[in-house]
């Protein structure tokens, strides 16, 4: 049985909410069959194992400022801080495929007197991260925290923080710290981000994450951010 109903399911690609548009997305994590077959050889070879994951997403056409059209306007070809996401649930703790990406494909399209639907595909640098959801996307205008993930050990080999910042305005820059603990109720900084401007980003450190996660995030004037950790 089902645990999370499909409208739970966010979209953001570079900085761009693709919202209640989002009729489908598939997250496909894949391996290529490479050919080494030689013509001396008297049947076909394989050798698997090299990751060729993709995002196909579908959704109805939306020309708002952050909708889907506009994201592929303006980065389609681009590999530039083009961090994608896919948070599955809306609840702190709940599963996030991410990575860097590159739209290759965006189509709007329809026919007369029908809705109009928009496709787009994504191909990542690498492979799909499976991680949690930190933050969906929220309007900050004080500080706050996350509220706690327990992840159930420690992590030794590092982390990566996925962070989608839609808007901002301030007069000064914004502060988000990833804070870890051992019991859930104390907290201390590990990694901090400043933020002025609307963006994209990836902050990857090394060295030990305790058992228990949360962000806290301190914003100058009005932020809207979605962020996803992956433990390494």
């Amino acid at each position: 049985m089902a645990k999370i109903s499909a409208d739970k399911v966010k979209v953001y690609f570079a900085g761009f909410d693709f919202g209640t548009a989002t009729t489908s997305v598939g997250v496909e994590l894949a391996v290529a069959a490479l050919d080494p077959t030689t013509i001396a050889d008297n049947a076909e070879r394989a050798i698997a194992g090299i990751r060729a994951d993709t995002v196909e997403w579908a959704g109805l056409y939306d020309d708002s400022t952050l909708s889907p059209d506009v994201a592929g306007s303006l980065v389609i070809g681009s590999n530039t801080n083009n961090v994608f996401s896919v948070h599955i649930g809306t609840t702190t703790g709940n599963v996030a495929y991410v990575g860097t990406a590159i739209m290759f494909a965006a189509k709007a399209g329809g026919g007369v007197k029908d809705l109009v639907y928009q496709e787009a595909a994504f191909k990542p640098d690498g492979s799909w991260d499976r991680g949690k959801t930190h933050v969906i996307r929220t309007v900050f205008t004080a500080d706050t925290d996350s509220g706690s993930i327990d992840n159930g050990a420690s992590s030794t080999a590092g982390f990566k923080w996925y962070i989608h910042v839609f808007s901002y305005s301030g007069v000064a820059s914004s502060t988000i710290s990833l804070q870890d603990g051992t019991n859930g109720a104390t907290f201390v900084s590990v990694d901090s981000t400043s933020i002025s401007t609307r963006t994209s980003s990836v902050k990857t450190s090394t060295g030990t994450l305790r058992r228990y996660t949360r962000l806290f995030i301190q914003p100058s004037g009005t932020l809207s951010v979605a962020i996803a950790l992956v433990r390494v």
